[in-house]
């Protein structure tokens, strides 16, 4: 996968980085985004809804990645101003609906 080095594997592109983090506490892993947005780890070794920092052993970093894997977008066609525009957008929409 391009998203990690080769050399050290760690993640290259937006990173969080957490120091002194308590070792014996139950951590979970996530991320706070938007409700429309279907945000999922696609790439984690560990259980990141039970984490705990002092069972990684000799490893003393947790990585993960996250993928937008769905967008729902919401509206109504009464939004639109002009009919034409609504009309436009369906159009748009009936067309790619295989790629939506």
């Amino acid at each position: 996968m391009d998203d990690f080095s080769v050399v050290d594997h760690s993640v290259n592109g937006p990173k969080a980085f957490f120091s002194n983090m308590p070792l014996s506490k139950t951590l979970t892993t996530n991320l706070d985004v938007p409700e429309p947005w279907l945000v999922e780890p696609t790439i984690a070794i560990h259980d990141l809804d039970n984490v705990l920092l002092e069972n990684l052993g000799d490893v003393s970093t947790l990585q993960a990645v996250f993928e937008l894997e769905a967008l729902l977008l919401t509206g109504n066609e009464d939004q639109w101003t002009l009919k034409e525009n609504r009309e436009t957008f369906s159009r748009i929409l009936q067309a790619n609906k295989d790629r939506l």
